[in-house]
């Protein structure tokens, strides 16, 4: 919503216009906003890490580099939703109502709010579709070592971490696919009349 929000009001004050005009690649005029999300995710993400192990005593994650795969991961995925939602928000008074919806969506689909469990099986094939399930999960077996696609969700090593996470890996590539093509198509430099 941040990312997507500041998008929008850059747009509409035609800043995204004018620096078009420079020497700057395409990619680096929206680089400032996703970086800057990015690292502030990256820091609340280790102060809840930090807090979690010193004060409550959680355990180290089992597989650091497959975390870190997953958040940028992650970060990816929401940027270039992000990227790819403000082509369709008219003005910054309405940014986050559009933006809002995706984030919803991707947070019930993921099983952060509810188990999966509980949804009959067409609702969890398509809750594991959604942009933000496959980093929830490949964060989960990263961070307790275990395979979550299977219901006993056994024991994975080092290596296979990242085994059983490619399919996760594949669905969060297609989304950031799914959100630059929305980019492409959707976004325009000039501001967008409501």
């Amino acid at each position: 919503m941040t990312i997507s929000a500041s998008i929008v009001v850059r747009r509409e004050e035609r800043v995204y216009k004018r620096l078009r005009g420079s020497a700057l690649p395409t990619s680096a005029l929206f680089a400032g906003d996703v970086v800057h999300a990015t690292l502030i995710g990256a820091v609340q993400g280790a102060l809840i890490l930090a807090y979690a192990m010193a004060v409550t005593g959680a355990p180290l994650p089992r597989n650091i580099p497959l975390m870190l795969v997953a958040f940028l991961l992650g970060a990816a995925v929401f940027a270039a939703l992000a990227i790819g939602t403000a082509g369709l928000i008219p003005n910054y008074e309405v940014a986050q109502l559009v933006a809002l919806p995706v984030l919803f969506g991707s947070l019930l689909g993921a099983g952060m709010m509810f188990p999966l469990s509980v949804l009959p099986d067409w609702g969890q094939r398509v809750a594991e579709l959604l942009p933000l399930t496959p980093i929830v999960t490949m964060m989960r077996t990263a961070y307790l070592g275990r395979d979550f696609g299977h219901d006993a969700a056994p024991v994975v090593g080092f290596l296979e971490g990242f085994q059983v996470s490619a399919t996760g890996l594949g669905i969060g590539l297609l989304w950031i696919g799914v959100g630059l093509w929305s980019a492409r198509k959707y976004f325009r430099w000039d501001p967008r009349r409501s």
